[in-house]
């Protein structure tokens, strides 16, 4: 008969293994599947039946802190994974075009927009 401190250190070898097997596992779902294509997930289409002032977009970006801005001809778009929020020359008259077609960040944080006749 085997002294209990084998015995305890079989059980820690096999809890070392079942755990470093659940971490490597778990990993593994949060990658994408090579083998599928991209329609073959499940998809969320947003509409102006959503919030979007339009249904035809120019740029899509995500920024530093996660935001996704939207480029479209209506103006500027954030969203946050739940509301939109929509930047346009009637709310913001600094804003000298709607007609966003271009979204860039800066090192500092800073969106860049590129306009259609309203400059940069």
């Amino acid at each position: 008969m085997r002294p209990c401190f084998y015995r305890g250190l079989d059980r820690t070898w096999i809890l070392l293994v079942v755990i470093v097997l659940m971490f490597h596992s778990t990993a593994l779902l949060f990658a994408l599947d090579p083998h599928k294509r991209i329609t073959q997930y499940d998809m969320r289409i947003y509409t102006a039946k959503d919030g979007l002032p339009m249904n035809s977009l120019k740029k899509v970006f995500q920024d530093s802190k996660g935001y996704i801005w939207i480029g479209s001809q209506e103006g500027l778009v954030r969203f946050d994974g739940a509301e939109f929020h929509i930047f346009n020359k009637s709310k913001y008259p600094n804003l000298k075009s709607n007609w966003i077609w271009d979204i860039d960040e800066d090192s500092q944080g800073n969106l860049w927009l590129a306009t259609n006749g309203g400059g940069v």
